[in-house]
């Protein structure tokens, strides 16, 4: 009871340093408090492998949110190791670890290596866990994303759907991942020249952002900018002027 309750508060402290969380915290305290974690996790919880896991796959997460892939690296492969080991690769939680491999590669642009992890991964997602289930719609959303960087627009699209479609339902419309999905759409849509139909997403995006996430949230400042970049496509520059 004791440990968890210590992993309860070290996952949560370190949570809090996620720029998503973060707002406009003192970011140099919280990069002291996530590095001193980084360095006695492996000491602090030694004799708790998968306490170690779990905040070793937060550390890593977190690193990788701020832009710092090296530091992620090792903290997400050994979260990986550990899990692999004790709860084979099916379990919810290799599982998590396994995405957030395939986000590190994302992240570094390695495009074609990511496939493997993001395929995986939903392939087993969709039997162990279900379609309809949060962690299923992450890597939905993944692969849509992957799809879309890699220029192959519409088989990006059936992804988001089905994505947004199930989050609208399981979820409900003002949950942040069904609003990330919104936006993903709506960018979609206008990468592929299709401006008039991105704009109702584009729209709805922002304003549920706004109402749910407030003004300064990362999301929705996202959502600006899309916006924004949206009207300045559709040649609305005086439309677009206040956006940005």
């Amino acid at each position: 009871t004791r440990a968890e309750a210590v992993k309860d508060f070290v996952t949560t402290m370190l949570s809090s340093v996620h720029p998503a969380t973060a707002g406009v915290m003192d970011k140099k305290l919280m990069m002291l408090v996530l590095s001193q974690a980084a360095q006695s996790v492996g000491q602090d919880f030694e004799d708790q492998p998968q306490v170690e896991a779990e905040i070793r796959g937060i550390i890593g997460t977190t690193y990788l949110a701020l832009g710092k892939h090296d530091e992620a690296e090792s903290h997400l492969v050994k979260a990986l190791e550990i899990r692999r080991e004790l709860l084979g690769d099916a379990h919810p939680s290799t599982l998590s670890s396994i995405s957030s491999m395939g986000n590190l590669l994302y992240a570094q642009g390695d495009y074609d290596e990511v496939m493997p992890y993001y395929m995986g991964v939903l392939e087993t997602k969709r039997r162990v866990l279900g379609d309809g289930h949060p962690d299923t719609l992450k890597s939905i959303n993944s692969m849509g994303r992957l799809l879309q960087r890699l220029g192959k627009y519409p088989e990006a699209m059936p992804y988001y759907v089905e994505a947004l479609e199930t989050s609208r339902r399981v979820l409900g419309d003002e949950h942040r991942d069904t609003l990330v999905l919104i936006s993903n759409i709506g960018s979609l849509l206008d990468l592929q020249g299709k401006s008039d139909e991105a704009m109702p997403y584009c729209v709805e995006a922002l304003k549920e952002k706004r109402r749910v996430l407030g003004d300064d949230h990362p999301d929705t400042l996202n959502s600006l900018n899309n916006l924004g970049s949206l009207l300045y496509d559709q040649s609305k520059y005086d439309e677009a002027m206040p956006f940005w």
